[in-house]
């Protein structure tokens, strides 16, 4: 807060502009076109999948200036991914443990670091959130624990954190399995273990032409 902003690679070299670029179309200084022609020789606008178009975060970066936003983005987003993360760990042990798991996780290295890719935090923040949920709804069968299941899913979706999706829709129906194992029947287990054997092989069908492109 002392004029300067948290910044790495890749804030400077993408998200500082793309950001930038909402406000301006929210203040109505760009001009609102469903083709942008700035990157490379231009791009469907809805189609750049660093933005994160209809995620909840953007709105702290369209309400507020670009310069406002990043000095906040830090803090909140660790903070939203600090209660993310009591939520999931709450069920399983007590209260004060759950807050140091979820502090030792949230000021990790890596998680620390990923507050430069606002799509990878999200990312982070609502696959802890559908996690949480699926425990939850598991546990009690009540439908708002499946509703916001659905609703941290969608989340997952919209926030277009490319390679992080693609990871996490390997991994999470195997986290989920297990935890139909510790809550649930062993018939329904068997059929969700079948789901997620078809899921997971039809994903990585579908996507091996692409794997080089991953990490690009």
């Amino acid at each position: 807060f002392q004029g300067k902003i948290f910044g790495a690679e890749d804030v400077l070299a993408l998200f500082w502009a793309d950001k930038y670029r909402l406000y301006n179309l929210f203040i109505g200084q760009e001009q609102w076109s469903y083709w942008d022609p700035l990157p490379f020789l231009g791009m469907p606008r809805l189609a750049n999948a660093q933005l994160g178009w209809f995620t909840p975060d953007n709105i702290l970066f369209i309400v507020l200036t670009p310069l406002q936003s990043w000095r906040l983005y830090p803090f909140l987003s660790d903070l939203g991914l600090l209660l993310a993360s009591y939520f999931f760990f709450k069920p399983r042990v007590s209260t004060q443990c759950a807050w140091l798991s979820a502090g030792f996780y949230v000021f990790s290295g890596e998680c620390l670091k990923a507050s430069q890719d606002p799509p990878v935090k999200a990312a982070l923040i609502a696959m802890l959130l559908l996690l949480g949920c699926n425990q939850r709804w598991l546990a009690s069968g009540k439908k708002r624990y499946l509703a916001g299941l659905a609703g941290a899913a969608a989340w997952q979706i919209v926030t277009c954190a490319v390679s992080q999706l693609y990871y996490q829709l390997l991994s999470l129906p195997f986290i989920c399995l297990m935890q139909i194992y510790q809550e649930s029947s062993p018939a329904r287990w068997r059929r969700g273990l079948f789901a997620t054997l078809i899921f997971v092989g039809s994903t990585l069908a579908f996507s091996f032409p692409w794997f080089p492109l991953l990490e690009w």
